[in-house]
């Protein structure tokens, strides 16, 4: 089983290409908000249809696809 790390990283590799950094930082500020989403309906018990069988786990994946969406704003700024 993937990891969450695992799952963000694929997330965004095959949804990041070619985009650009006005791009990538919609996607960092959706990923925090579905963190904060997700986290939240996994903490006051969010129905099995909100998130699926796990709540908890669709919490991980989204915290970590915030970090890899950041990791990849972070570079672009870095590079130009």
């Amino acid at each position: 089983m993937w990891t969450a790390d695992d799952v963000a990283r694929d997330s965004v590799q095959r949804q990041g290409g070619g985009l650009t950094a006005a791009a990538v930082l919609q996607r960092v500020e959706e990923a925090a908000g579905r963190e904060r989403e997700t986290k939240e309906q996994a903490r006051s018990g969010g129905g099995f249809s909100e998130l699926g069988p796990d709540p908890e786990r669709v919490a991980e994946v989204w915290a970590a696809k915030h970090v890899e969406w950041r990791r990849v704003s972070d570079l672009m700024v870095q590079n130009g």
